[in-house]
């Protein structure tokens, strides 16, 4: 893994998480860590999706959450997670939005789908 590939910062677009992401962004860029920011503006989950196929050292969502979902990206649902396969675990996945941890209908949640696929 690269070091400008270490860090994946994932936000809804709005500024009251892109904000705080951006800050985070700029004090690992000067302890010299390469990070990914990625406003679901500009991302969609598909590119969210091939971003995660490359291990991390840390990986943060910060925005929208919904029943066993990141709803920022047009929903990343936790079962379109645990399909996901990088060929090595994220170190950390940091999960900051409400509503995600289970889903109604399966009772998957995010937090599940990251530690089952590794």
């Amino acid at each position: 893994m690269q070091r400008s590939e270490a860090v994946l910062l994932l936000c809804s677009y709005h500024p009251r998480y892109e904000q705080p992401l951006r800050q985070w962004r700029e004090t690992l860029q000067n302890a010299n860590v390469g990070t990914c920011l990625a406003d679901s503006r500009h991302w969609y989950g598909t590119e969210v999706m091939s971003a995660l196929e490359s291990p991390r050292e840390l990986v943060v969502y910060f925005g929208h959450g919904a029943p066993g979902m990141w709803a920022g990206y047009r929903g990343i649902e936790a079962s379109t997670l645990q399909q996901h396969t990088p060929t090595t675990p994220h170190h950390v996945v940091v999960n900051l939005c409400c509503s995600s941890f289970v889903s109604a209908e399966d009772q998957r949640s995010v937090c599940d789908a990251f530690l089952e696929e590794g």
